[in-house]
């Protein structure tokens, strides 16, 4: 072979760079471009020749060096890659195949395997081949020698390296004696004849001479007719590199006809033993050069690939589209008096001609070759163009409805007009600004299938068939990546969920997908029909917490540097980057206005990224935040944390921060840390005194696999298990109130990576005991309050809840409200932080082009991150106003709302209207009213009257002569057990006690003495000797009490 894989590396790097591929040249090669390289990821079989070299000549001794960016390559070996592609963005444990005109003629690994654990992984490594070795399309390990697993860890350069990648080492052996054809092409021409050469090549150096058969035989061409026979034989001295030519006579006609060819067939060497034929068989294409008049439908046929591929032809049409510029040529559909009537057949057609001068509406005669590119059927060579007309009426576009019937095809619409008479909905941007590209369903916002369905194979399976058939991607007519126009921003906001009825545009094949191309006869213009929040909406309450994923925000610059706990950093580039994260960041925090917020992938550092967090925050907003001090947690780069407000909010006292890292939390599968750690802290509202534990998370991603753990297409994705069983051990954890605290109220917050009926969402709302409805159960809040419309993360186009406020049931009746900020998974990625500037260690497609650099606003929560934020209002004392007096004699009344009167000093009159009120009258002489309601009064220090009112109130008794009219309802009166024995003799009236109704509890003070009457009934109780004198009752027998084990002293 002519080149071979030589060497592998994954490299050490920030983003396990440099991932490079050499290759060795053996032998020159005129022109590179029959060959290209294709990597097979974990085991997934060949995806095959995902690239191709340009036309270049390489001579032998070359080495290539193909990598997947070109910062990282020449800052560890010190000289740039000659190629850069995706398909050299390998890991340890992928296999690399070598292509030679489509077919493989090397590889590396098993295409079939993944790499993991298996004799040829090279991760953070290399593999580099034994001199003398040489292609094979088997893998040979005995060809190969390895640095072993993680060789390269904490290197920055090869030449500083303790196990260096031995690049440019390879040695080939000399070439055995092995004699190859060469193929030719010719154009046949008009008349007379051509003369072709092919060229017989003996490689390595014979043990003597030689000679060889060779004979003519037909292909498609025909001896006699198209060419003259030939046979003979060839002599060899046996010297190395030695060649001898074939000569072949090619006949010339002015017949219009498909290319043919004839085969140059070498047999029988004599003369030598050890002399070999490697490839025995030249092809001579003869190229037509006689174009023939087609109509567009005859070239694509009413199959995938047109039957005339190679033909030489004219067409005749009208301009539809016109993409000089972005796609180097233009769209033409046939004239209609012309077209053939059949649905199977498409009418238009592209034609590759990057220096085209047409216009859309033009009549033009184009002559060219019939080519298949990737599944596109195009012209290209174009001979000639020439515009007949201008300004001619364009056919009528074809209407479209998504889905296709049964039977339908884009294919027979290919290159063709068309319109969508349905509603499109913008439900993907993810290669917005890197292609040009939107994705658009006639389904609105798609739902992930386990947002709203259990998890099941089938179900899953047809719903992700239905979605894929009710989309159609809106193309910019450009095959540019990081174009400096984005298109389509004419409406305000542009973004996820923003629709358009009547696209038109013209169809198009590339990249394995069907794409609409924009015109200029009919522009795209979208309505922004889901347009952004300004603020998130208000959810009520005393307390507000959030919970928000900032998508990696490291203060440990990713530029080569390590973080302390020696990860690679996953953020900001460069201090300009991180300036402009923050920015966005600490926007979208000072908006939230939550008195906690848990924060999801921040830096696992000493606190340093909090910190940094924390007073940027502080510089802008009216609160004053303050971090919950961990410290590194785990081992992974990312963690969770907590900031909260200090002035509205404290750590309760006698608690303390307390983290799950055990195994069965965060690998539970003995598989390694999946699950990040989780943080639970025991917050207290200082106003009130009530407090609450929030725990935050962040469970296994979807993405990767997990031994063990696979992907069952169910829709849950990979790790569902471990998720799972992370769910339930947290919480158990939870039960064990592990912070400390002896108040209930608990709430579970972060990414947990799993949609609302997924099995880790169930595994808590069943709480510790593992069933669905007892009393330790979590609600889903988001779901519960918001509906099957709760999302906040957009991934393939369908949304869902990744991220959680789940409560428990002593906590969920203080929940007043709960909402998702959609500031970031509908909006498009080139808002974002990335600059204009390529750093160290970036990769060149996240540098954005100055145009787009100027749509970028540091002062803009929106595209912060890739998640959106859930705010949840918390009324933990439960009162929806307060009202407090002076030292001073206060009138106080409430509302219809539940409300907290409080007198505190003076001689104060409070009434609590309606609602159910908690009245405190404090110190001094007061008159509390109930009023409607369910309420409570306290009569506190002084000599007070209380007046119940209607409902079923509750009267706390503190002492002093008081009085009290329980009204209407189930009332109780309690008289506060340290009354007994407080120095002082205090006495309470009760002037309406209800013996059916009302309760009397004594809180355990013993009965010294009982005198009745026929107006009331007096009790006098032991210790003080304090009395309550309950008018009403005649007979001590009637009056119920609360705990009727007191005794008589």
């Amino acid at each position: 072979m002519a080149i071979i894989i030589t060497g592998i590396i994954d490299g050490p790097r920030s983003g396990g760079v440099p991932k490079a591929i050499e290759l060795t040249v053996t032998e020159d090669i005129a022109d590179l471009s029959i060959y290209g390289i294709g990597s097979a990821n974990n085991g997934g079989g060949s995806d095959g020749e995902e690239f191709t070299f340009s036309a270049v000549s390489a001579s032998a001794g070359d080495k290539i060096y193909i990598a997947s960016e070109t910062p990282g390559f020449e800052a560890f070996f010190g000289f740039a890659p000659d190629y850069t592609t995706s398909a050299a963005s390998i890991n340890g444990d992928d296999a690399i195949e070598l292509f030679q005109d489509g077919a493989v003629i090397d590889v590396f690994g098993d295409i079939d395997v993944d790499g993991t654990n298996q004799p040829w992984e090279y991760l953070d490594g290399w593999a580099y081949r034994a001199d003398d070795s040489s292609a094979s399309t088997t893998f040979d390990i005995a060809d190969w020698t390895f640095s072993g697993k993680n060789a390269l860890d904490g290197e920055s350069s090869n030449a500083d390296a303790g196990t260096p990648f031995p690049i440019g080492t390879y040695v080939s052996g000399p070439p055995a004696p092995e004699l190859t054809i060469s193929d030719a092409s010719v154009i046949e021409g008009d008349d007379g004849e051509t003369l072709v050469e092919l060229t017989v090549t003996l490689a390595g150096a014979a043990s003597g001479p030689f000679t060889v058969d060779f004979d003519t035989a037909d292909g498609t061409a025909t001896a006699g007719e198209d060419y003259v026979a030939q046979s003979g034989v060839l002599s060899f001295a046996g010297t190395q590199g030695e060649t001898r030519t074939i000569t072949v006579a090619v006949a010339g006609d002015e017949v219009s006809e498909t290319a043919e060819s004839l085969s140059v067939v070498l047999s029988g060497i004599t003369g030598t033993t050890d002399a070999t034929i490697a490839k025995d068989t030249g092809t001579l294409t003869i190229e037509n050069d006689d174009y023939r008049d087609v109509l567009i439908s005859e070239i694509q046929g009413s199959g995938s690939a047109s039957e005339i591929e190679g033909d030489l032809v004219t067409i005749e049409g009208v301009v539809t589209g016109v993409y000089v510029d972005g796609m180097r040529g233009f769209y033409v559909q046939e004239e209609k008096r012309d077209q053939d009537h059949d649905a199977s057949t498409s009418e238009g057609i592209f034609v590759y001609a990057p220096n085209a001068v047409v216009s859309e509406g033009d009549l033009v005669s184009v002559s060219g070759t019939v080519d298949e590119f990737y599944g596109l059927t195009q012209l290209t060579s174009v001979a000639k163009i020439d515009v007949l007309k201008s300004d001619v009426k364009l056919p009528k576009a074809i209407s479209v409805e998504l889905p296709l019937m049964d039977g339908e095809s884009f294919e027979a619409l290919e290159g063709m007009r068309v319109t969508f008479e349905q509603e499109l909905t913008i439900t993907q941007l993810f290669n917005y600004e890197r292609y040009g590209e939107v994705q658009l369903s006639t389904q609105g916002q798609v739902p992930q299938f386990t947002q709203i369905h259990e998890p099941d194979p089938d179900g899953y399976a047809a719903w992700q068939a239905q979605d894929l058939a009710t989309r159609i991607i809106l193309d910019d007519g450009s095959t540019a990546q990081n174009p400096d126009e984005l298109p389509f921003l004419d409406v305000e906001e542009f973004g996820a969920g923003d629709t358009i009825t009547g696209l038109t545009g013209v169809m198009s094949y590339s990249f394995g997908d069907w794409k609409l191309q924009p015109t200029e006869a009919v522009p795209v213009e979208f309505e922004n029909t889901n347009p952004r929040e300004e603020a998130p909406a208000d959810v009520g309450g005393d307390v507000k917490v959030a919970s928000f994923n900032v998508l990696n925000y490291f203060t440990t610059l990713d530029d080569g540097s390590s973080t302390v706990n020696g990860q690679d950093p996953r953020g900001a580039n460069s201090e300009a980057e991180l300036a402009r994260q923050t920015s966005k960041i600490v926007a979208a925090l000072d908006a939230l206005d939550a008195d906690v917020v848990g924060l999801i992938e921040i830096e696992n550092d000493d606190g340093a990224a909090t910190d940094a967090l924390v007073a940027a925050l502080n510089a802008v907003s009216d609160r004053t935040y303050a971090a919950v001090d961990t410290g590194v947690i785990g081992t992974d780069a990312i963690k969770v944390a907590f900031i909260y407000d200090t002035e509205t909010m404290k750590i309760a006292d006698g608690t303390s921060a307390a983290i799950l890292d055990t195994d069965a939390f965060v690998a539970p599968l003995e598989t390694g840390p999946k699950n990040r750690p989780a943080l639970a802290v025991t917050f207290e509202e200082k106003a009130t005194g009530e407090q609450f534990t929030a725990v935050n998370n962040h469970l296994k991603s979807k993405g990767s696999p997990v031994d063990g753990d696979p992907n069952l297409d169910d829709g849950q994705g990979n790790g569902a298990l471990t998720r799972k069983m992370a769910a339930d051990e947290l919480v158990k954890w939870l039960a064990t109130n592990p912070t400390g605290t002896s108040d209930a109220d608990q709430l579970i917050l972060g990414d947990l990576n799993a949609y609302a009926k997924e099995d880790p969402i169930d595994e808590i709302k069943a709480g510790a005991d593992d069933m669905i409805g007892t009393a330790d159960d979590f609600t889903d809040l988001a779901t519960s309050f918001l509906g099957e419309e709760a999302y906040s993360y957009r991934f393939s186009g369908q949304w869902g809840t990744l991220d959680y406020a789940l409560a428990n049931q002593p906590l969920l009746e203080s929940v007043t409200g709960v909402t998702e900020w959609h500031i970031n998974s509908d909006e498009p990625s080139y808002l974002s932080y990335n600059d204009n500037v390529l750093d160290p260690e970036e990769r060149s497609f996240q540098v954005v082009p100055d145009p787009q650099e100027a749509l970028f606003d540091a002062d803009s929560p929106f595209a912060s991150s890739d998640h959106d934020p859930i705010l949840v209002g918390l009324d933990l004392d439960g009162y929806d106003n307060r009202f407090a007096g002076t030292d001073r004699n206060d009138r106080l009344t409430g509302t219809g709302e539940r409300d907290l009167i409080e007198g505190l000093g003076g001689n104060d009159r409070l009434r609590g209207a309606g609602g159910d009120d908690d009245i405190d009258a404090g110190a001094g002489n007061d008159r509390a009213y109930g009023g409607a309601g369910d309420d409570l009064l306290m009569d506190g220090a002084g000599n007070d009257r209380l007046y119940g009112g209607a409902g079923d109130d509750t009267f706390e008794i503190g002492g002093g002569k008081d009085r009290a009219w329980t009204g209407s309802g189930a009332d109780t009166i309690i008289f506060a057990a340290g009354l007994a024995d407080d120095g002082s003799k205090d006495k309470l009236r009760i002037r309406d006690f209800d013996t059916e109704m009302d309760l009397l509890d004594l809180q355990g003070i013993e009965i010294e003495k009982v005198r009745e009457s026929k107006k009331k009934v007096t009790l006098t109780l032991e210790g003080d000797g304090d009395r309550i004198e309950l008018r009403g009752v005649s007979d001590f027998d009637d009056i119920q009490f609360a705990d009727d084990t007191f005794a008589f002293v």
